[in-house]
C-alpha cells in the first residue's frame, strides 16, 4: 500500500484503482465543504437521479447516473454529466465513477426520496473504490411538501409534484429525464423558500430535519 493510500485511509478496491484514478480520488476527498449558509443563488447544487435494475440497493444494480448543476437560478447548459455503470463493466464503471464525484465535488446533491438513491451509489462506491460515500441529500420529498403544502394524501410521488408544476419531460423513469425533472423542481423550491426568507441551503436541510423529527413523510 502506498503511503498516499494509507494516510487517506484507502484500503481494499482504492488501493487497487490505478495512479491516476487514486489521485483523482484524493483530489475529491481533499476538496473543503460547500458554504453551505450562502445564498441558494451563490451555491452549486447538483440534482441527481439514477436508473437501477429494480428496486432492492443490497440485490439490484445500477444502470445509469445522471447528474445537473444548478446554480444562479437556473440549470446549468453544459453542466451536465450522464454514466451507465455496469458491475461487469469493471474499469470503465470504475473510471464512471471517479468521473461522477470529480462532477459533484462537494457541491449539495438534491434528489427525490434520498435513501433509494444514497443506497444505490454507496454500494456502488464501496465495492469499485473502497470508500463510503455518505453525502448529506437534500430530499425534495421532504422539502416540497412543507414550501408548497401536501398535494392528495399518502405518500406523494416525483410524477404528482411534476403534474403540479405543469412539468413535463419524455422518458421519465431513466436518470436523465428525472434529474432534469429533480433540478426544474428544485429552481421551484429555492424560489419560494427565498421569498419566505429561507435563504440557503442550511435552511432547507433545517426544513428536512424537522419534517423527519415530526414523522411528517410524504
Amino acid at each position: 500500500m502506498s503511503f498516499l493510500d494509507k494516510m487517506l485511509g484507502n484500503t481494499g478496491p482504492a488501493s487497487q484503482l490505478a495512479p491516476d484514478l487514486r489521485q483523482a480520488l484524493a483530489e475529491w476527498q481533499a476538496l473543503p465543504p460547500v458554504d453551505e449558509s450562502k445564498a441558494h443563488f451563490l451555491v452549486r447544487h447538483v440534482a441527481l437521479d439514477v436508473a437501477t435494475t429494480g428496486l432492492r440497493p443490497g440485490v439490484d444494480s445500477l444502470k445509469g447516473i445522471a447528474a445537473i448543476g444548478v446554480q444562479q437560478a437556473a440549470l446549468g447548459g453544459n453542466d451536465i454529466f450522464v454514466c451507465d455503470p455496469s458491475p461487469e463493466a469493471g474499469d470503465a464503471t470504475t473510471r464512471q465513477l471517479i468521473a461522477l464525484l470529480g462532477f459533484v465535488g462537494k457541491a449539495p446533491l438534491v434528489t427525490y426520496h434520498a435513501a433509494f438513491v444514497d443506497a444505490f451509489l454507496r454500494r456502488a462506491c464501496s465495492q469499485h473504490l473502497g470508500i463510503d460515500f455518505a453525502p448529506q441529500w437534500i430530499d425534495l420529498a421532504w422539502v416540497l411538501p412543507e414550501l408548497f403544502g401536501q398535494i392528495g394524501s399518502g405518500r406523494v410521488m416525483l410524477d404528482d409534484w411534476l403534474r403540479h408544476f405543469a412539468i413535463e419531460l419524455p422518458g421519465r423513469s431513466e436518470a436523465l429525464p428525472d434529474a432534469v425533472a429533480i433540478a426544474r423542481l428544485l429552481l421551484a423550491a429555492q424560489s419560494e423558500a427565498t421569498r419566505r426568507g429561507i435563504d440557503c441551503p442550511k435552511k432547507l436541510r433545517d426544513i428536512e430535519k424537522n419534517r423527519r423529527w415530526l414523522g411528517r413523510e410524504t
